[in-house]
C-alpha cells in the first residue's frame, strides 16, 4: 500500500509539523528524551514522528532490540501492560551502534494510547515511574481527554494540526512522480482538498484514483470516490426529469 510505501522514513520527512521536528533533532543530538505524548487528528504525522526519532537515535540494527511498538487498538488491557511492557522494562541493555547516538534507554511506542482501560493506564503510570532509569514511553493518541491527567502530567505533549492542504499536494506530487503517473484533469488537487488535512486518507484515496492501465489519476473514480454523481446527470432546474445514478450498491437520485 502506498501509505505504507510512502511514509516518513526520516525526521525531516516528515510534512509540516515544523515545532516537533525542531524538538526531535535537539533529542537525537543529545538534549536527552523525557516521556512524550503525540495527540491530534488522524493522519497528521504522529506515528511517523515517533518511528523516525527512534530510528534516528538507535539505527535499523539495534531498532528491534531498543524499541517496543505496540497498538493498544489491539491489546489495551492491564496485562499487556504488566507482560510485554513491563518484561521489556526489565531487559538489560545491549551494546551500542557507534554509528548512531544510542543512548541509555529503551523506547515503548504505544500507539491508540486512547484506547487503554483505566485500569492499564493507572498500572502503565506506575510503570513509568519504576521504569524511568532505562525507558522512555512515546504515547500516541487522537483524543487526549481519554488519557488521565498522571499519565499526561508525566509526558511533554505536542500536538500534531491538520496538514496544510499545501503540503499535502507537494508530497502527492512526489508520489506521483514516483509512480510515474500523469494528472491530465488535475484529480490530485481535489485529492488533496477532499483529505481535509489527513495524509493518509489522501494517499490512499490517490491510489484508489488510478485508471485501469495505472498510467494516470482517474477524474471519474474521484467523484465515485466522494460520492459526486459523474458530469451530466445532474439537469438544470428547467428539467422536469430525474434522473438515477447508481454505483455498486449505491444509488443516487437527485431532486430537480
Amino acid at each position: 500500500m502506498w501509505t505504507e510505501k510512502y511514509r516518513a522514513r526520516l525526521i525531516d520527512d516528515i510534512s509540516s509539523q515544523p515545532v516537533v521536528k525542531q524538538v526531535m533533532r535537539s533529542v537525537v543530538q543529545g538534549s536527552g528524551m523525557c516521556n512524550t505524548l503525540f495527540h491530534g487528528p488522524s493522519g497528521t504525522g504522529k506515528t511517523s514522528a515517533a518511528h523516525a526519532v527512534c530510528r534516528a537515535l538507535f539505527g535499523p540494527r539495534l531498532f528491534p532490540d531498543r524499541v517496543l511498538d505496540i497498538n493498544a487498538g489491539d491489546e489495551s488491557g492491564i496485562a499487556m501492560v504488566r507482560d510485554r511492557i513491563k518484561r521489556f522494562s526489565m531487559l538489560m541493555l545491549g551494546a551500542k551502534d557507534p554509528g548512531w547516538p544510542c543512548p541509555d534507554i529503551k523506547v515503548v511506542i504505544l500507539d491508540e494510547a486512547d484506547s487503554l482501560t483505566i485500569e492499564a493506564q493507572s498500572a502503565l503510570r506506575n510503570l513509568m515511574e519504576t521504569s524511568a532509569h532505562n525507558t522512555r514511553f512515546i504515547m500516541i493518541c487522537n483524543k487526549i481527554t481519554r488519557i488521565i491527567d498522571p499519565i499526561a502530567s508525566r509526558c511533554q505533549l505536542f500536538f500534531f494540526p491538520s496538514i496544510p492542504r499545501g503540503a499535502i499536494r507537494e508530497h502527492l506530487l512526489r508520489v506521483l512522480a514516483a509512480e510515474g503517473l500523469t494528472d491530465p484533469n488535475d484529480v490530485l488537487r481535489d485529492v488533496a482538498g477532499a483529505a481535509g488535512g489527513d495524509m493518509r486518507a489522501a494517499i490512499n484515496m490517490m491510489e484508489m484514483c488510478r485508471d485501469g492501465d495505472h498510467r494516470s489519476l482517474d477524474r471519474r473514480a474521484f467523484d465515485i470516490l466522494t460520492g459526486k454523481p459523474p458530469s451530466g446527470v445532474i439537469l438544470g432546474p428547467s428539467h422536469r426529469e430525474t434522473r438515477v445514478w447508481s454505483c455498486c450498491s449505491c444509488t443516487y437520485t437527485p431532486m430537480l
